[in-house]
């Protein structure tokens, strides 16, 4: 028997280079807009876009 475990992944946890990739390749997907609206939350505290 194997015993698979599970990690989890904050978003808090990635660099802000993959952040912004990960949130870029969410829009391209159309990914559920509660997971964009979490992306785009944590690159707004990190102060990541630019107006």
């Amino acid at each position: 028997m194997r015993i698979q475990r599970r990690t989890t992944l904050s978003v808090t946890s990635l660099s802000d280079h993959l952040l912004i990739e990960v949130y870029n390749k969410a829009i391209e997907l159309k990914l559920e807009p509660q997971f964009i609206d979490l992306l785009e939350k944590e690159i707004n505290k990190r102060g990541l876009f630019s107006t």
